[in-house]
């Protein structure tokens, strides 16, 4: 299932770093989560052809219910203890949501993705941090890779659901 994301849908829901994310997953490092691996394997479960991936085999449209179910089960913890890669698996989340037409459910954990995003900091210019030793370079370019995933996700789901956006453009510093 990572080969058939990676392949098909990775390059249209590029907010993640593929390598990092393959990396972490074998080492522990912040680039890895389970929920995200959940989300991206809730996703990938739509394309497969494999019936065993559906809840009801002849309904094509409960592909990935289980990993989308463990995901949900992750998440109190996951808002508990946000990462940027909480924030990656809840942009998946809601675009799962928005492909079996669960739009409403799909702007709630997208606007949860923003405001962790701001939590985090990730609006904001971290080259300070990066001088100082505080960050490397690597999360730096992760940081900003993953704002700017929201934000287009943000712009794009706003428009689409004709709402306005959550990120505003004067409160982004990078």
């Amino acid at each position: 299932l990572l080969d058939l994301y990676f392949c098909w849908q990775h390059s249209y829901y590029n907010i993640f770093d593929k390598s990092l994310f393959l990396r972490d997953k074998e080492s522990g490092g912040p680039f890895y989560s389970d929920f995200l691996l959940c989300t991206v394997l809730a996703h990938a479960s739509h394309i497969s052809e494999r019936k065993q991936l559906r809840s009801v085999p002849s309904d094509a449209s409960t592909a990935g219910d289980q990993f989308y179910r463990f995901a949900l089960e992750k998440l109190p913890n996951e808002l508990e203890n946000a990462s940027i890669t909480t924030v990656q698996g809840l942009l998946l989340l809601a675009s799962k949501e928005s492909g079996v037409g669960r739009r409403s459910l799909g702007w709630i954990h997208s606007g949860m993705a923003f405001r962790i995003a701001i939590d985090l900091g990730l609006h904001l210019d971290c080259s300070r941090l990066r001088i100082n030793g505080h960050i490397t370079e690597e999360e730096s370019k992760v940081r900003d890779s993953t704002f700017w995933g929201c934000y287009i996700f943000d712009q794009g789901w706003s428009f689409y659901l004709g709402r306005p956006p959550a990120i505003h453009e004067s409160d982004i510093d990078l």
